[in-house]
């Protein structure tokens, strides 16, 4: 497993702009990139099957390098833990999870912070318990959510507390959930855990990307990706190679 705190001002639009560029966040990720890049461009570049061992260890040291400019939140839940930073914002915002996994204390922490008028959008193919208290949140959506809809295994946590077991479900892609289901454009945050599809969704977000081309705008994520396989390793180099290269990140000139 890699936990990524993901930092995502993505798509520059032409005239006014929802957000307002945050310079300590610009500085801390400039200061993040030249740490990343001194100890992995190499093993990046060549390929080599060692950025498996080495990039959770090196994210770690360059985060706790830089991002102590910002205020980081970790909230944990039920077998991990969830970061954002805190949006110093007036206007209400647009929170999406994928994967509430019988869990929510993420979702209630925010609540409690975020502006009033704030909207949450929920989504996990397993609706008995995650219904009823996502509801209490926001809307929830009883759906699997992958880059493209199809049919597909989808590990589930299907009681809480249990297990992990593959089920064969329908998926919605996530450029559909965001326009036909969430119907907004601009997601201040997106928490995403869905045990698999998380390597196939975030390459959508690199510049010039489909959701680019949909002026799709993702303020920031908190992401977990998880061992998917034999092709894990070179899409985590892959990965690795987006992030130090700057394919994923806008507003940051």
């Amino acid at each position: 497993m890699v936990r990524i705190l993901g930092l995502l001002l993505i798509i520059e639009f032409e005239g006014p702009k929802p957000y307002e560029k945050n310079e300590a966040v610009i500085k801390a990720y400039k200061t993040w990139k030249k740490c990343f890049e001194e100890k992995l461009w190499d093993v990046v570049r060549n390929h080599n099957e060692k950025v498996w061992l080495t990039l959770p260890e090196e994210i770690a040291r360059c985060r706790n390098l830089t991002l102590s400019r910002i205020i980081i939140n970790k909230v944990p839940n039920s077998d991990d833990e969830k970061n954002y930073v805190g949006v110093m914002q007036t206007k209400p915002a647009i929170v999406v999870t994928l994967g509430v996994g019988f869990d929510v204390a993420v979702e209630k922490k925010l609540k409690n912070e975020l502006p009033k008028g704030s909207l949450f959008f929920g989504a996990d193919p397993i609706s008995d318990k995650n219904e009823k208290i996502f509801s209490e949140i926001g809307t929830f959506f009883p759906v699997a959510v992958a880059a493209t809809s199809k049919l597909a295994n989808a590990s589930v946590l299907k009681t809480e507390g249990g297990f992990y077991k593959n089920k064969l479900i329908e998926h919605v892609g996530f450029v559909d959930f965001v326009e036909n289901y969430v119907r907004q454009k601009f997601i201040d945050i997106l928490l995403l855990d869905n045990e698999g599809p998380e390597w196939d969704i975030f390459p959508m977000m690199t510049l010039g990307g489909e959701l680019d081309q949909r002026r799709i705008t993702i303020c920031q994520m908190s992401v977990e990706f998880h061992y998917d396989g034999p092709g894990t390793r070179p899409k985590l180099v892959r990965l690795a190679e987006s992030l130090l290269k700057g394919e994923m990140i806008d507003g940051f000139p």
